[in-house]
């Protein structure tokens, strides 16, 4: 299975359709570089999934007898065996990651496709990363931040004198070490540390297929992206979420958001993690009552892809409720 997902990562970054034989076709549109909260992404390709596709039109064949040097009815054979493991797999498990192309989840016999956020089948952009760049508000901010912070070194340190001087004793702060404490905060402020611990080479075939649970968990914490966003209806001990929609970009989201019809568009909330801007319907503190909820609300055409996201209880920097 690790040699078929190898292979369609190799084709998506030379063609724009494949079609993996009995399990689905894949599509690959050109993305234009974007802006999003400060943060530059550079041009790629957005991956879709279409299930219904499932005709061989022999592109994955031929790369395999290409590449194995063996005939194109024992690429098939092959190709077969691995797309059988790869299907038991998914409806085992409930959940599969397919390299750097996505994650698909399988639910009440429905295969959902979830694009990854960052991948590199655009050759032009192949090894560009996102770069964070603060506005120029943003730089005007920290630096009226910085002269309070001079300000109140200055003062604690008039403060220290005072006291070193009533009880006899001279005390005098060494002026590098303030400045390194104020160079240090400034640093922190004006370019936050952003790591990026994927290690994709969809080349050497290192990225592996690996599982996750029925329902995502996910560490939650951090503070809002955009104050502006839709509050949290629910209470909040509340962490089993009723996802209907999943994007990479805000703006994205707040318009799907608005497109909905008012009696749903008004229970709604915005669930960033793993770079992802997810819509939330409903949230509940029960998983139960959550599992309960989605099986009527799943009927409705419209949400029948939902999905149940629980956020976990302690703090963490990887999810933001906006």
């Amino acid at each position: 299975m690790q040699e078929l997902i190898h292979n369609i990562e190799i084709l998506l970054a030379s063609h724009n359709f494949i079609v993996v034989p009995g399990f689905g076709g894949f599509v690959a549109e050109k993305e234009s570089a974007m802006e999003c909260d400060s943060t530059f992404y550079p041009a790629h390709k957005a991956i879709g999934f279409n299930p219904s596709l499932t005709y061989n039109d022999g592109l994955i064949a031929q790369q395999y007898a290409l590449t194995k040097l063996i005939s194109f009815e024992e690429a098939n054979r092959q190709i077969d065996r691995a797309v059988g493991e790869l299907i038991t797999m998914l409806t085992t498990w409930g959940h599969l990651k397919l390299g750097n192309i996505g994650m698909f989840h399988y639910i009440d016999g429905n295969i959902i496709f979830e694009p990854a956020v960052n991948n590199f089948f655009l050759s032009s952009s192949y090894g560009l990363v996102p770069v964070y760049f603060p506005k120029i508000h943003q730089l005007a901010a920290a630096q009226e931040q910085e002269s309070g912070i001079v300000a109140e070194a200055a003062s604690v340190k008039a403060e220290t004198a005072d006291a070193g001087r009533s009880h006899g004793i001279r005390f005098t702060p060494s002026r590098n070490w303030i400045a390194a404490a104020v160079a240090a905060v400034l640093l922190i402020i004006l370019f936050p540390l952003h790591v990026n611990d994927s290690k994709t080479d969809f080349a050497a075939g290192a990225d592996k297929a690996s599982f996750a649970r029925a329902v995502e968990v996910i560490t939650s914490n951090a503070e809002p992206a955009d104050t502006a966003s839709t509050a949290m209806p629910e209470a909040s001990n509340a962490k089993y979420h009723i996802i209907i929609g999943s994007f990479y970009s805000q703006a994205k989201a707040l318009k799907y958001i608005a497109e909905l019809p008012a009696q749903y568009r008004e229970n709604c909330t915005i669930i960033f993690s793993e770079h992802r801007y997810r819509v939330s319907y409903r949230a509940f503190s029960n998983e139960a009552e959550s599992d309960e909820f989605l099986e009527t609300f799943s009927d409705n055409p419209r949400f029948r892809d939902a999905w149940i996201l629980e956020v976990a209880d302690n703090n963490n920097e990887n999810t933001t409720i906006l």
